[in-house]
């Protein structure tokens, strides 16, 4: 039985994980050559993830010297092919001094 006032992607295990607006981009990180993007999401969780990583709604394309770029979709939408390009790129953080 499903719950009536549960939404459909709160009841659907695979329609669950972090929106790309939710992803806060700290830094870049290269392992054997291979570039991996450090990333917070909105529970504070900070991760390392690589090229091709799939979010709820979008995927990390490319990682670069100076930014992280996503291709996002509708969340509703089944149809992989339309998106929108988000740049997100890494500023330096100062510690306080």
């Amino acid at each position: 039985t499903r719950d009536p006032f549960a939404s459909i992607a709160d009841a659907d295990p695979t329609q669950r994980g972090d929106l790309v607006e939710d992803i806060g981009v700290k830094g870049r990180v290269v392992v054997h050559g291979k570039a991996y993007a450090v990333v917070s999401d909105s529970r504070g969780n900070v991760r390392t993830l690589p090229v091709g990583y799939r979010f709820k709604d979008g995927e990390i394309v490319a990682i670069s010297e100076k930014a992280v770029t996503f291709h996002q979709w509708e969340v509703t939408s089944t149809n992989r092919s339309v998106f929108r390009t988000v740049v997100r790129t890494l500023t330096r953080e100062e510690g306080n001094r």
